[in-house]
């Protein structure tokens, strides 16, 4: 799948609907980018816990995709030929993007 702007939400724990736009290449991809600009704001993570499913969104067709933070946590540490850019990934929620010793890559989507 190309880079495309996907859209990601959740609702948290006051009921209330949470979305994020971000380019992503694929749904857990999307996933993380916006689970890591969630996590960025005290009052959102606040909201997050490991059984919270973030729908995600694509601008082609109409279907929309859940993935648990539980799985997406999981995803991560996962074999594959993609490990590298899932580690890369796994930083976002670790590092702040704006740290400057964030790849400036990883940045880029």
């Amino acid at each position: 799948m190309p880079v495309e702007d996907c859209s990601v939400g959740f609702a948290g724990e006051s009921s209330i609907l949470h979305i994020v736009e971000v380019k992503a290449s694929s749904v857990f991809e999307a996933a993380a980018r916006a689970l890591a600009r969630f996590q960025a704001h005290a009052w959102l993570k606040s909201e997050l816990s490991l059984q919270t499913v973030l729908v995600v969104h694509l601008p082609t067709g109409d279907r929309e995709y859940r993935v648990q933070v539980r799985r997406l946590l999981a995803w991560f540490d996962e074999p594959g030929r993609d490990r590298i850019h899932r580690y890369q990934l796994k930083l976002l929620l670790t590092r702040p993007q704006t740290s400057p010793r964030v790849n400036a890559r990883i940045r880029a989507h």
